[in-house]
C-alpha cells in the first residue's frame, strides 16, 4: 500500500482520536452540570465541576447514568450506541475492527468508512450534549467556567493544521 495514503489514514486516526476526546468530556461535563445526579441538585456548581468520581467512569458508565436522568429519542439512542461501540474500537482495539485492513484498497477504504462514520456520530453526539448544556445554561442563567467550555472545542482548533496539510492539499 502507498506510504501517503497509510500516513493520511494514521493523521486521520489522530485527528479523530482527538475529537472523539472532545466529545467525552461534552459528555462528562453534561453529567456535571446540566443533568447531575438527583442528591447533587443543590450542590453549588463549582463542587461538581471539581467532582472527579466522573474522571474515573468509563463513557459507557456515564452513558448509562446519563439514561437514568434523561431520556433520549432511540434514532438517538442508535448513535449512541454506535459511537460507543466505534470508539472503544479505536481506543482499544482497532485493528479488529471490522474490515480495517491497511495493507489493501479495500482495507484503506473500509477503515476510511469506519472512522468516518465515528467524527460523524461523534460530531453529532458531541453537538447534543453541548446543546443541553447550553440550554441548562440559559435556563439557569449561570455561567461555566470559559477554559472548560473551550475545551470541548480543542479538536477544532488542534485538528485545522492537520486537516490543511492532509486533506485539503491531498484534494487541491
Amino acid at each position: 500500500m502507498d506510504k501517503e495514503i497509510v500516513r493520511n489514514l494514521l493523521a486521520k486516526i489522530g485527528y479523530l482520536l482527538l475529537d472523539v476526546q472532545s466529545t467525552e468530556r461534552a459528555i462528562r461535563l453534561c453529567a456535571k452540570v446540566a443533568l447531575p445526579k438527583l442528591e447533587q441538585l443543590l450542590t453549588g456548581l463549582g463542587e461538581r465541576l471539581q467532582n472527579e468520581e466522573y474522571e474515573h467512569r468509563t463513557i459507557g458508565q456515564m452513558l448509562r447514568e446519563l439514561r437514568k436522568r434523561a431520556a433520549f429519542q432511540s434514532d438517538f439512542e442508535e448513535v449512541l450506541e454506535r459511537f460507543l461501540k466505534h470508539r472503544n474500537f479505536l481506543a482499544h482495539d482497532l485493528a479488529n475492527t471490522p474490515g480495517w485492513n491497511m495493507k489493501t484498497q479495500e482495507g484503506v477504504e473500509a477503515s476510511n468508512a469506519f472512522l468516518n462514520e465515528l467524527l460523524k456520530d461523534s460530531r453529532l453526539v458531541r453537538s447534543v450534549f453541548v446543546g443541553i448544556i447550553n440550554a441548562w445554561r440559559v435556563q439557569s442563567g449561570i455561567e461555566v467556567d470559559d477554559e472548560e467550555f473551550a475545551r470541548l472545542n480543542i479538536p477544532d482548533t488542534l485538528q485545522r493544521p492537520i486537516v490543511k496539510d492532509v486533506y485539503i492539499k491531498k484534494n487541491a
